[in-house]
C-alpha cells in the first residue's frame, strides 16, 4: 500500500498554479490518498470485452459504412 500511496504526486509537481487550481488538485490528491488508504489501491483489470461497453454510444451512427464506401470508390477510380 505504501507503493501505491508513494505513487500519488504532490501539487508541488506543477508550476505556476493558479492559487485556486493548486487548491482544487490537492483536494483531489488528498481524496485519493484517503481512498487508498480506506480501500487499498486499485488496478484496471484489462479484458478483450472492455470496449464493447462504448459501441452504443457511437458518435456517427453510420460513420463506418460512410467510410467503407468511400474506400470502396477510391479503389474502384484506381482501378
Amino acid at each position: 500500500m505504501r507503493a501505491a500511496l508513494d505513487a500519488v504526486p504532490d501539487v508541488s509537481v506543477w508550476d505556476g498554479l493558479d492559487p485556486m487550481e493548486r487548491e482544487r488538485r490537492a483536494w483531489t490528491l488528498d481524496q485519493i490518498r484517503r481512498r487508498v488508504l480506506e480501500g487499498g489501491p486499485r488496478r484496471a483489470t484489462a479484458s478483450p470485452e472492455r470496449g464493447r461497453l462504448f459501441m452504443p454510444f457511437a458518435a456517427l451512427e453510420g460513420y463506418g459504412e460512410m467510410i467503407a464506401g468511400a474506400e470502396e470508390n477510391a479503389a474502384d477510380e484506381r482501378g
